[in-house]
């Protein structure tokens, strides 16, 4: 199982206790100073006090040692002791010793030293050199103690190295033991100089308050560690009270950040390869990036010293951004006003937004003014990364939109499964808008790789680009405005254009509807394809002419009647670049305009180049009845020629029922539509039989 990534600072926090521990350490050497400045005795057997000027020497080559309980705890040795008017005392090659109460030797040397009686202020001159355990060394160029002894600060620059691990430099060394803090002050850095992955923590100042457990760290604060780095005006490092873990780091002003997140894990094992490891080389060992911008950045650990909590905040006017480099070249970019991020055991993590949230997916590396693949915003939203930074399940809740391609969505709350690229919405409805119209359902999902739409639960669709889906071939090609379509079921896709409709399919524009139990459009091959099925009944209108004059579809007293046909199917097809379709009605076809019905096994409509019926073509005991005369055709095969307003009906024979009671028999027989009239003809076009006029 993979382990939890430390973030930058919890590398630091040892190296932090070790800076504490240095610096008192040195408070207390020269504590002890101040306490113990007094000249120590000098054997009158080496001669008394020689003046010099304005100074007395003392004594040469003393040694002071402390002790408590035959234990020391402190010695002070010098080449000389010298006391200047005004109750200065001057030491010169000095060495002090101090022993912590595990016996734990600090060694400290300086070229000379000045104590100042009255004003118990000190100082240490000349290459000043503390040797501690474990490798501690700190150098600086001198020693000041001041504020009656509450101020302690070096003298120039000053290095600290531990064990050959860690190296800390700065400006100035200040501890200020009335307030019981300590300081770097001025290009303060802190390096971990061995290991796998260096660390550096760099910053104008870094202190530490002692009494409140805290290091700050202020003014250009970077902290790396390999590959990671923060960068922030102010870091805030919390200490347990014993002061050996961290438990929260706060870091305010122009946060900016990077970490590397685990290698990707190998993929599971099929059925039947229980045991097996995947091979080294098929395992994604790159490490991803995550990025993150902000204001602050507030980060917890656990009782194990790991980070298990991270809350980055924005600026007023701009928000918090944090960016995961997935897999596939893909970039997940999310922006909030707070984002929080909880770390797993295994070093997944699951990151809530609140604040305007948006998540948006781009391919890494696009040229600028390249669209995202999707963006999704919303009021709240939940996303899980796995160990290797790869984007898992998001859910959103509370005005959800998602954007992909041409597709735009919106409701209530969002399931996305980055794994399965399937995203889900639900609403109250859902609305989903394209180029081609918009769909309305209460739960829509989302196929990204296909593009396929499926919206479930009662769907409402509008067409504004019938012709998409073929429906430019149907009754519902003609008229103005958009396309309407009520539905239990849909399914829509962009690219190739497709669209499928099932249950009670309720489509209608203007006066023209279609109904049937499924309706599918698509392209075949490059040829537009509309299929309907299932009790399909269409209502044709203003197909063949618009104003019914003269010369028109529509007769002398108007514009044409509708026509309704139905069918157990219906398929339009137009070939590949072929300005012109055909629809064709399939089983039991009932044909009916105004007061005459044509009925058929099989009707096919042939279309002009505007779309427009042209005529028809009715196979297969065809019967055609005027209920307005009483006169009933039966014959074979039936042709409709709408703008000549006439229905010739052949077979072997035909038979014409007038109304009157009367029949005949031929092989052809002429309806004249608007008249309302039937000839009987002969074969070859002769004139019409005797008594078969309407």
């Amino acid at each position: 199982m993979p382990t939890r990534r430390r973030p930058p600072i919890a590398g630091l926090r040892r190296l932090l206790l070790l800076l504490l521990v240095v610096g008192m350490a040195v408070v207390a050497v020269v504590f002890a100073v101040r306490r113990r400045g007094e000249p120590p005795a000098v054997d009158p057997g080496k001669g008394g006090p020689r003046p010099e000027g304005e100074i007395t020497l003392i004594g040469e080559g003393f040694e002071f040692t402390q002790s408590e309980e035959d234990r020391p705890v402190f010695r002070i040795r010098g080449q000389s002791v010298k006391v200047r008017r005004g109750n200065v005392v001057l030491l010169e090659d000095v060495g002090v010793t101090l022993w912590d109460e595990k016996g734990t030797p600090y060694h400290v040397e300086a070229a000379e030293a000045t104590y100042d009686r009255e004003t118990r202020d000190a100082t240490l001159d000349g290459s000043l050199r503390l040797i501690g355990p474990d490798g501690m060394v700190l150098t600086a160029d001198g020693l000041n103690v001041t504020n009656r002894g509450q101020r302690i600060e070096t003298e120039g620059p000053a290095e600290l190295l531990y064990g050959g691990l860690y190296r800390a430099t700065a400006d100035r060394f200040i501890a200020r033991l009335h307030l019981d803090q300590f300081s770097l002050a001025g290009r303060a850095e802190v390096v971990r100089m061995e290991g796998p992955e260096p660390a550096s923590l760099r910053a104008g100042s870094v202190f530490y308050r002692r009494d409140e457990k805290m290091v700050r760290a202020e003014t250009n604060v970077r902290l790396e560690r390999g590959g990671d780095l923060l960068t922030t005006d102010r870091l805030n490092v919390h200490l347990t009270p014993d002061e050996r873990r961290v438990v929260m780091t706060h870091a305010r002003g122009a946060v900016e950040g990077r970490m590397r997140m685990g290698a990707r894990p190998a993929p599971a094992a099929g059925p039947g390869d229980a045991g097996a490891a995947a091979p080294a080389e098929d395992v994604d060992r790159t490490p991803s990036l995550t990025r993150m911008r902000g204001d602050a950045l507030l980060v917890h650990f656990d009782d194990a010293g790991e980070a298990e909590r991270a809350e980055l905040e924005s600026a007023p006017g701009v928000p918090a951004v944090l960016i995961s480099e997935g897999a596939g070249g893909v970039d997940d970019t999310l922006t909030a006003a707070r984002i929080e991020t909880r770390i797993g055991p295994g070093g997944g993590q699951e990151i809530v937004a609140t604040g305007a949230p948006v998540l948006t997916e781009t391919r890494r590396g696009a040229p600028p003014g390249e669209p995202p693949l999707r963006t999704v915003t919303t009021r709240r939203l939940t996303a899980t990364l796995d160990a290797g930074g790869d984007l898992g399940r998001v859910t959103a809740e509370g005005g959800v939109e998602y954007r992909a391609a041409d597709l735009l969505a919106r409701g209530e709350q969002m399931t996305w499964e980055a794994a399965e690229a399937e995203v889900v919405l639900t609403g109250d409805p859902v609305r989903a808008v394209s180029d081609r119209g918009e769909l309305l359902a209460p739960r829509v999902v989302y196929e990204q790789a296909s593009g396929l739409l499926r919206a479930e639960g009662g769907v409402r669709a509008t067409l504004i680009e019938e012709e998409a889906v073929g429906l430019e071939g149907s009754p519902l090609g003609a008229g103005e405005g958009p396309v309407r379509i009520e539905s239990e079921t849909a399914f829509w896709r962009e690219e190739p254009p497709a669209a499928l409709f099932r249950g009670e399919v309720r489509a209608w524009r203007g006066d023209s509807l279609l109904l049937a139990a499924e309706l599918r459009g698509d392209r075949d091959g490059g040829a537009e394809v509309l299929t309907a099925g299932g009790g399909v009944r269409t209502v044709w209108t203003g197909r063949a002419g618009e104003d019914g004059g003269e010369g028109t579809a529509g007769g002398p007293d108007g514009p044409e009647e509708p026509i309704e046909v139905s069918a157990r199917t219906m398929v339009y097809r137009r070939p590949a670049g072929s300005p012109r379709g055909t629809v064709v009605y399939s089983g039991a076809v009932t044909s009916e305009q105004g007061e005459r019905t044509l009925a058929c096994e099989e009707l096919e409509i042939e279309l002009d180049d505007d779309g427009r019926a042209e005529r028809m073509t009715c196979t297969g005991a065809v019967r055609l009845e005027d209920r307005a005369t009483g006169n009933v055709a039966a014959g074979e095969r039936a042709v409709y020629d709408l703008g000549g307003r006439a229905i010739e009906i052949t077979g072997d024979p035909v038979k014409l029922t007038k109304g009157d009671g009367g029949a005949v028999e031929g092989r052809r027989v002429l309806y004249e539509v608007d008249a309302g009239r039937a000839r009987v003809l002969s074969g070859g076009g002769q004139p019409p039989a005797p008594g078969s006029g309407g």
